[in-house]
């Protein structure tokens, strides 16, 4: 259970991070216009109208949404699977917003083991990061000891083509953050 705690921890900053920085830095992203007609993927709202989240199943519907290309790991460590939809939340308000895509993999052998990567158009640093390379580009690394027994948990960022990038996750075998580092550098947008 405290693993799980912990996870919803990692989480939550890691979409604290995401959401609030970019804003306090003042940055400011028009939404695209595309001259083509979507079909869009069932919106779901939030308690706020100028948050919105989307689940969309498939890339090329998320591409649809956030107008961006979205990046893929090549490589993700045996015996993980993705989950079952992509998240998708606009962020921000009025003029200053933009979308932010989460996709999780979960770990068959413990539900609660999982890899967290969130992809931004705006830049962001991680809570407690050291400067990092990452994909032998400045970045960040954020790693929190566990206590009395409890595993630790590692948070990288680092920008790649112009998106930035966290990965998370929970370091207890099999996740190290060696394979965390392979994950991070098998990144590519995927056709």
């Amino acid at each position: 259970m405290k693993v799980k705690n912990r996870m919803k921890l990692l989480i939550c900053e890691l979409l604290v991070i995401v959401m609030f920085l970019p804003a306090q830095l003042g940055c400011a992203q028009e939404l695209q216009n595309t001259s083509t007609q979507t079909t869009m993927p069932t919106l779901t709202n939030t308690t706020d109208d100028n948050t919105r989240v989307w689940n969309p199943k498939t890339i090329p519907e998320a591409e649809a949404i956030t107008g961006y290309d979205i990046y893929t790991p090549t490589y993700i460590p045996a015996d993980f699977a993705i989950s079952s939809s992509i998240m998708i939340s606009r962020m921000g308000f009025g003029d200053n917003q933009w979308k932010t895509v989460t996709r999780v993999w979960l770990w068959k052998g413990n539900r609660d083991l999982s890899i967290q990567l969130v992809q931004n158009e705006k830049p962001f640093k991680i809570g407690g990061g050291e400067s990092y390379e990452v994909n032998g580009k400045p970045g960040q690394r954020a790693f929190h000891q566990g206590s009395a027994g409890e595993p630790s948990s590692l948070g990288l960022a680092w920008e790649q083509d112009g998106f930035y990038f966290s990965l998370g996750g929970i370091l207890k075998d099999p996740l190290t953050e060696a394979e965390m580092l392979k994950i991070a550098a098998s990144l590519k947008h995927i056709q």
